[in-house]
């Protein structure tokens, strides 16, 4: 037995050894070829065959010239007027260094210019706060952006200014926010208006309540400025105030209610802040903005079709009840459903529906299908006679309603985030129109056949559910409630990746603190502001 295993260990030990032999003769063969490749060449001597190199390191990227500093600077120097902290870009610093007489503190000065120019250009680009802090809701999230390759063409091409120009949005929107910005963070002597409270507004009455309300209206209406303070109510008094209570979304009764009174009294600072995250908000959206979309402003529950770059239609909305918020995204409609049914959402079906019993779900043409609960289409369905679909990941959509009561609100915030449209029906006939080989007339016989019929869009149209509390209207800014409580949070993600960065001493790498809201700014109330 032990000489059966000893056998068999010589056997493997052999088979081993020829192992070896055939590996060292492996290795041999291998260094032979390369070996060849050095070779005596009879026009010199020995070469080496080239083998496989990385590529080479990009080139460093190009200096700024002294105009290029100087225009760079002056933007940074008024990056203020855009919200942006006054100090974030450390210009002090950086006009130091690039003015030292040591060589090295001027190298050090180009690259920290340089930082300074692309963080201002990536924030104009919506990208202050990173992507993943943003809340779920907000889905406008701001595109790629390389502000490095942008920025050496601009240097090599001798285009500094025009590219610096070009960074902040290129549309009337912004431009109008952004001048309205500017002008609420003046320094006005006067910036301390009159308190107003509430008061019976009587023709022919007067009190210091009445003078308060005439003064502070003064300051939107000048003409009303022509007028002594203390002259009795009269009818033009009333006139501006509920030209004022339009203006910002108010019932236009004429009374000073309290409502009215915070909006009058909110101190101009909320004001400048407001516009600051609204002026954010437009820095997320796609670029250059489509000439045919529908706009929604949740804030407002407003829709606007623009076509050609011109408002073509407007109409009431109804968006979501807190709790229901709609959310903010871009997309496309790309079909129109006409007649369609309702897929009740399973936690609506449990808390709304179900509760009311048998009776009222047969009344209202409810079904069970496949284990969901169906409305079908007909008039009393929850999404009237259109629904327009467009991809997105909260499932929300336009539709029409037969609730025409809500569109009556002051404040239309009511539904479960989806988006009641005021004259559903007429938008898609507009839509259908200018659809190759579709006719308004098309929706109209669909509808009257009472067939569920899904309209693809061969031309989806953009549409932007957008939250503007502080919205342009032609030169004018007019200022929504905060009814989601957005813009505290927004201004405080803003507060929080936009302070000032800080550098380590021997360090050319900026660092930035968790705070520091823009100097003068206050944070704006949830309620109305001016």
């Amino acid at each position: 037995m032990v000489e059966g295993f000893a056998s068999v260990g010589l056997h493997w030990a052999g088979w081993d050894f020829r192992v070896m032999r055939l590996a060292v003769a492996g290795l041999s063969l291998i260094t032979a070829l390369q070996l060849t490749a050095c070779h005596k060449t009879s026009q010199g001597p020995a070469t080496i065959a080239a083998s496989p190199s990385l590529p080479p390191p990009p080139p460093p990227p190009p200096p700024f010239s002294a105009q290029d500093a100087a225009e760079a600077l002056d933007t940074l120097k008024h990056a203020q007027d855009h919200g942006f902290a006054a100090a974030r870009f450390r210009t002090e610093e950086i006009e130091r260094e690039l003015g030292s007489d040591n060589a090295s503190e001027r190298a050090e000065g180009q690259q920290l210019l340089r930082t300074a120019v692309l963080d201002y250009a990536r924030a104009q680009h919506g990208l202050t706060i990173p992507v993943g802090a943003l809340p779920r809701a907000w889905n406008q999230r701001p595109s790629r952006y390389d502000a490095g390759s942008e920025l050496n063409a601009a240097l090599r091409g001798g285009s500094m200014r025009a590219w610096l120009d070009g960074l902040p949005p290129q549309t009337s929107d912004y431009r109008v926010l952004q001048a309205a910005y500017v002008e609420a963070t003046r320094d006005h002597p006067d910036r301390t208006r009159p308190r107003v409270e509430v008061t019976p507004l009587d023709l022919g009455e007067q009190d210091a309540r009445t003078e308060a309300l005439r003064k502070r209206l003064a300051l939107e209406k000048p003409e009303l400025a022509d007028i002594d303070a203390d002259a009795p109510v009269d009818q033009d008094l009333v006139d501006a105030l509920k030209s004022y209570q339009a203006h910002h979304h108010l019932e236009a009764s004429g009374v000073v209610d309290e409502a009215t009174v915070a909006q009058l009294n909110a101190p101009v600072m909320s004001r400048a802040a407001r516009l600051r995250v609204n002026m954010e908000r437009l820095r997320w959206l796609p670029h250059p903005e489509p000439d045919r979309r529908i706009d929604v402003n949740i804030a407002s529950a407003e829709l606007t079709y623009v076509r050609n770059g011109e408002v073509s239609t407007q109409m009431l909305a109804v968006a979501g009840k807190l709790g229901d918020e709609t959310p903010i995204v871009s997309s496309a409609i790309d079909s129109i459903v006409l007649d369609p049914p309702w897929y009740v959402p399973n936690d609506i079906a449990r808390r709304e529906i179900l509760p009311k019993g048998a009776a009222y779900m047969q009344s209202r043409h409810f079904v069970w299908r496949g284990g969901r609960l169906i409305q079908q289409p007909g008039p009393k369905t929850a999404l009237g006679l259109v629904k327009f679909d467009f991809p997105n990941p909260y499932s929300v959509y336009l539709h029409d309603t037969p609730s025409k009561a809500s569109f009556s609100l002051a404040q239309r915030t009511a539904s479960h985030g989806c988006v009641r449209v005021q004259h559903a029906v007429e938008l898609a006939r507009i839509l259908a129109a200018e659809e190759p080989g579709m006719s308004a007339d098309r929706v109209d016989k669909v509808l009257s056949s009472g067939r569920t019929v899904r309209l693809k869009l061969s031309q989806p149209v953009p549409v932007r559910l957008l939250y503007l509390t502080a919205e342009p209207k032609g030169d004018e800014v007019v200022y929504h409630p905060d009814v989601y409580s957005w813009d505290a949070e927004l201004l405080g993600l803003l507060d929080r990746y936009s302070a000032p960065r800080r550098r380590p001493k021997g360090s050319r790498v900026w660092s930035r603190p968790a705070g520091g809201r823009v100097q003068g700014e206050r944070a704006p109330s949830t309620g109305p502001t001016d």
